[in-house]
């Protein structure tokens, strides 16, 4: 059996199917001596589930923040949509040279 042949057997582990994206964020939390941060992120893909973002600070694997995700409308009368959700950092990772790639988990959201 040939390496390619070996993958496709490989089952999707994620619950729900993942949309690639490039929509701008704004993450909120705590540090852990309680001060609290805001940072504009970029999330990359996105589901029912979660979402995988990139931020220029530090979060820990099971830290609780929360997203907000602006959706373009393709409208200029309009803007865009919002979804706001709070989560749960389920993985982190060296994106690049000072950027965090951060995997979330959401917990609840809210669209307006």
């Amino acid at each position: 059996m040939n390496q390619d042949s070996k993958h496709a057997f490989i089952a999707e582990r994620r619950s729900y199917e993942r949309i690639v994206c490039d929509y701008a964020g704004i993450v909120r939390g705590r540090f852990n001596d309680g001060k609290k941060f805001e940072e504009i992120v970029k999330v990359h893909n996105l589901s029912a589930g979660g979402a995988y973002l990139t931020i220029n600070r530090t979060v820990e694997v099971g830290q609780i923040i929360t997203v907000k995700i602006s959706f373009p409308t393709g409208s200029l009368d309009y803007g865009s949509s919002n979804i706001t959700t709070r989560a749960i950092v389920v993985r982190t990772e060296l994106f690049s040279e000072g950027v965090l790639g951060v995997g979330i988990q959401f917990l609840n959201f809210r669209f307006y």
